[in-house]
């Protein structure tokens, strides 16, 4: 492998498997979330904690 990687030939392998990517441009402006954005993941998050105080109410009773 050493050898290899003298030589160069690790370098031409890795030029054929993995080219060069693009260069990301920076964003211009940031957008921040909004609530429209992010609201389904809320109604998630409430829909599951207030099945699991449910359970739990349940599990407390049985």
């Amino acid at each position: 492998i050493l050898k290899m990687r003298e030589r160069g030939v690790i370098d031409k392998i890795r030029e054929k498997m993995l080219p060069d990517m693009p260069r990301c441009q920076a964003p211009t402006t940031f957008h921040s979330a909004r609530i429209a954005d992010v609201y389904s993941a809320f109604l998630i998050l409430i829909i599951g904690i207030v099945t699991s105080l449910f359970l739990a109410v349940i599990e407390r009773l049985w």
